[in-house]
């Protein structure tokens, strides 16, 4: 029996160390992002409750070697079962907060090579992954490391010399560009920073705006 699960999220927003600089009409602020699991909202629905998805970390650094590095695909899969508590799918059925918020284990205990390598790439590249209690076991979850935290530093437009360019985002962590796409056009910063969208803007224009989370 299949169940839909769909529980709700508080999210609350702050904008912190806040920089007016009006020289360049630009405002600089650091995200500041807090999320909290909604049970009223949620209904009969508990973050207790169990759910099963297509394993994050499994597929994403399947996806990523098949696309990057081919030829490394053999060294990834036998890393993946001392890693991971020897998975028999690509599924991972977990309770809903520990996704979220409090992490799923990753076993960064084996010490061969092949498994010591892929730990390495999990601990830079990941940002979801932090330190548990246990000696090289460490905590993945999708919300949880970004929970209470400082995000990223945004500089936007105020948009007082020209009221179209009102949010418009200039920089993300002092980078006025993106460093991952294959081309100029896509690394570049496209729309406002999704807080705020500038008056008058016709059918034809569209509304465009930048997430850290996804366009990267």
């Amino acid at each position: 029996m299949e169940i839909q699960v769909s529980c709700e999220l508080n999210l609350w927003k702050e904008k912190i160390e806040i920089e007016d600089n009006n020289a360049e009409d630009s405002l600089s602020y650091t995200q500041y992002d807090i999320y909290h699991f909604n049970q009223e909202k949620s209904g009969s629905l508990r973050d207790t409750d169990y759910v099963t998805i297509l394993h994050p970390l499994i597929v994403g650094i399947a996806n990523t070697v098949e696309r990057d590095s081919p030829a490394l695909l053999n060294v990834v899969n036998k890393a993946i079962p001392p890693i991971f508590n020897d998975p028999t799918t690509m599924y991972l059925t977990v309770r809903v907060k520990d996704i979220l918020f409090d992490g799923v284990k990753v076993y960064c205990t084996n010490k061969d090579f092949t498994s010591k390598a892929v730990c390495t790439q999990l601990k830079t590249q990941i940002p979801g992954i932090k330190s548990s209690n246990e000696k090289n076991v460490y905590l993945f979850s999708l919300l949880g490391p970004r929970n209470g935290t400082h995000q990223k530093r945004f500089k936007v437009l105020k948009g007082i010399k020209h009221s179209k360019d009102l949010g418009r985002l200039l920089e993300l962590d002092s980078q006025n560009e993106l460093k991952i796409w294959g081309t100029p056009q896509c690394n570049r910063f496209k729309g406002t920073d999704g807080w705020i969208f500038p008056p008058g803007l016709d059918k034809e224009e569209g509304v465009w705006s930048f997430s850290a989370d996804l366009c990267r």
